[in-house]
């Protein structure tokens, strides 16, 4: 059974146009084979692997979609499957049509996405799932994703070297997208600064962004004031506004595993006022397009949210570039 790390607070103070004939994937970039243009259309291709992949446009949302020039017919997500996986798992893809990349407008959070952009589910195999923060560079490789280590199985056993799924168990996934190579984990009997790690895999299966945020988030936000906003997106609630409430908190938090809860200390800590689920841990906070902070926990009444300030993200991880 895996078990739940949900984090909670204790104690605290204070409408594109897509020519299917010519449709690219943004990983493999290769022109698809279309199979039929009927109600759902359907497309296959060869991946760089030679595993032979297939697709559909479905009609669960409202893409319009240029299957010829004389006919425009309402379609809405792209996703793909390779027909030798099993489970079949849907993977919502950005489609790239004339270098405009474009994602599936009701994209599913708990699916298997190929590259996989910030706000979507992931986890290390002895835990439910977390959420994927965004791309980041650790040490030179920009292959990789920021999350919590919570998340990345360090108050279940996991370490450095452990691999990560992508969605996460809970949700059915079993593909690795990366291996952790960096963590820290917060203890018992100190005062914790931050709830981090960092996940590495193979080029492309990161992408440069998160789902529901326009454009690239870059850097950190370095003047926080309270009372801005900000806004995450977690792979429960999806992409909420957030209200920053107080600046250099102290609080114990409590990691709920089953019927147990293991209780951690923090000082340094961001207090959002706003939505934040289970399964949202570790979700970026952005601000004006940079990371203000990192989702690590909230409250049972999910209307409030701490976060890492990263100040103390870049202190514990040396070679990291947000």
């Amino acid at each position: 059974m895996k078990k739940t790390t949900k984090a909670k607070i204790l104690t605290g103070i204070a409408t594109a146009t897509l020519a299917v004939a010519s449709l690219f994937t943004a990983q493999q970039r290769q022109p698809a084979t279309i199979l039929s243009n009927d109600t759902n259309i359907q497309y296959t291709y060869t991946d760089t692997k030679g595993r032979q992949v297939y697709g559909v446009l479905d009609d669960t949302q409202a893409l319009s979609t240029n299957i010829q020039s004389d006919a425009i017919i309402e379609k809405t997500s792209l996703y793909m499957a390779y027909q030798d996986e099993k489970p079949p798992y849907k993977r919502y893809l950005p489609v790239v049509m004339n270098g405009l990349l474009l994602w599936p407008a009701n994209g599913d959070r708990s699916a298997r996405w190929i590259p996989a952009p910030g706000g979507v589910s992931t986890g290390h195999p002895e835990i439910t799932y977390g959420t994927i923060g965004d791309q980041v560079c650790y040490k030179g490789n920009c292959n990789c994703f920021i999350t919590n280590a919570h998340v990345a199985g360090g108050l279940d056993g996991g370490k450095v070297g452990d691999p990560m799924y992508q969605p996460g168990p809970h949700h059915g996934g079993t593909q690795t997208i990366g291996y952790i190579v960096a963590m820290v984990a917060p203890k018992k009997g100190v005062t914790n600064s931050v709830d981090v790690a960092v996940v590495c895999g193979e080029r492309g299966s990161v992408y440069p962004g998160i789902y529901g945020i326009e454009g690239a988030v870059s850097g950190v936000y370095e003047n926080p004031q309270i009372g801005m906003q900000a806004v995450k997106c977690g792979a429960t609630s999806g992409c909420t506004t957030l209200t920053l409430k107080a600046l250099d908190v102290t609080i114990k938090i409590g990691y709920v595993q089953g019927r147990n809860i293991i209780i951690r200390t923090f000082a340094h800590q961001m207090m959002w006022d706003g939505n934040g689920d289970p399964g949202d841990s570790g979700s970026d906070i952005v601000t004006d397009h940079k990371m203000a902070s990192l989702l690590f926990a909230g409250n049972e009444d999910q209307n409030r949210v701490m976060g890492n300030d990263p100040v103390y993200l870049l202190k514990a991880l040396p070679g990291l570039v947000p």
